[in-house]
């Protein structure tokens, strides 16, 4: 029976990664298919204890102790690819048939100013997606963006495709919004793509309308970006916020779920998104989502017309938009019917059904 092989350059506890490798494993874990999936990552800065059945060892595997010649050329390697991975060389050893799944790639410009360690990784990432081109019998890709990224790349086997979340993340959580003033949530990691700072300052202007007002940014503190953090942290003593601002860093998903029913409103503020999987989350919550219509965030294309987007994201209006639809029931409601809407024209399961479609011509799985 054939084995599948996921591998990517980082994996962490509660990361969208992480998330996505689950999800496919579990979509692909059927009779006559793959019996169990292997983790492996570059960078697994705490080994995380997986309880999904079908994960080998209940983990994810670091690379340096993975030998990829011990698999046969019967099984399959699906590689993540979102930053240099410094892989080329054990991806070439693998027997079996090679996928890629291509997350995006941050511009490493907004690094610069903070680390040039990190934008220097996002470049060489770049750069190894150029190289990998002839590794891969096709690549999937989740929005425009990133098949963009692809097809400049070189790659011409292209799929875009729905994330292949995990079944139990996509069960609909809505629940009442909490009473009392607004509770503004923002995911994702503490890096200057994210573009926080104007959240900030709305939480400033919105204050002065809701005077219990407050925002909780929920995301890894990454190593190497804290003068960044700090940029976030002096804005917030400036604006006499810091008590009201929440810096949750990485939580469980316990918590997680604690601070989606705390909030009331969902904002996405990021100037480049591959993707963004918590547009979604927010949708599955019945949280009213505004985000920033950049043209380098697939926040637009995630959302496909459920959601306000706003260009550019002015803190002043943003905070009475937000109290717009905080004090009427009609817009909210509007709002979020759009959204179920939008969630349940998802398929999930289209990068596991094509990669099936793929290996079935050469006996890789039985029908």
């Amino acid at each position: 029976m054939p084995r599948l092989v996921q591998l990517s350059p980082g994996a962490a506890p509660h990361d969208a990664t992480l998330s996505l490798m689950l999800g496919l494993a579990e979509r692909l874990r059927r009779p006559g298919g793959f019996s169990s999936c292997d983790l492996i990552a570059r960078f697994v800065p705490t080994l995380p204890r997986i309880k999904q059945p079908g994960i080998r060892g209940s983990t994810v595997h670091r690379l340096e102790s993975t030998d990829l010649r011990k698999y046969s050329a019967d099984d399959v390697l699906v590689y993540h690819h979102g930053i240099a991975s410094d892989a080329e060389a054990h991806l070439r050893l693998f027997p079996g048939r090679k996928f890629l799944v291509h997350h995006g790639i941050t511009p490493p410009r907004f690094f610069v100013p903070y680390n040039l360690t990190i934008a220097g990784r996002l470049e060489r990432g770049r750069r190894e997606l150029q190289r990998f081109t002839p590794l891969f019998e096709r690549a999937y890709c989740f929005s425009e963006i990133t098949e963009a990224e692809l097809r400049e790349a070189g790659y011409l086997n292209v799929r875009k495709v729905d994330p292949p979340l995990p079944m139990q993340s996509l069960q609909h959580r809505g629940s009442q919004i909490p009473a009392g003033d607004p509770v503004i949530l923002s995911v994702g990691r503490m890096v200057p793509n994210k573009n926080h700072e104007p959240l900030i300052r709305m939480l400033h202007y919105l204050r002065g309308l809701h005077s219990n007002a407050r925002l909780i940014l929920t995301g890894s503190l990454r190593n190497g970006l804290d003068s960044y953090t700090r940029h976030l942290q002096d804005l917030c003593r400036a604006l006499r916020l810091q008590d009201v601002v929440e810096f949750s860093g990485l939580v469980d998903n316990k918590r997680m779920e604690e601070l989606w029913q705390q909030s009331t409103h969902y904002v996405c503020s990021s100037l480049h998104e591959g993707y963004c999987l918590p547009l979604i989350e927010s949708m599955l919550r019945d949280r009213p989502v505004i985000y920033l219509n950049s043209s380098e965030s697939a926040a637009r294309e995630t959302t496909d017309g459920a959601g306000i987007g706003l260009y550019p994201l002015e803190p002043r209006l943003l905070a009475e938009l937000i109290s717009e639809i905080h004090t009427n029931d009609t817009l909210r409601t509007s709002i979020v019917q759009g959204q179920r809407a939008r969630v349940e024209k998802m398929r999930c399961d289209a990068l596991a059904e094509d990669l099936i479609d793929q290996l079935a011509p050469m006996g890789g799985l039985d029908d």
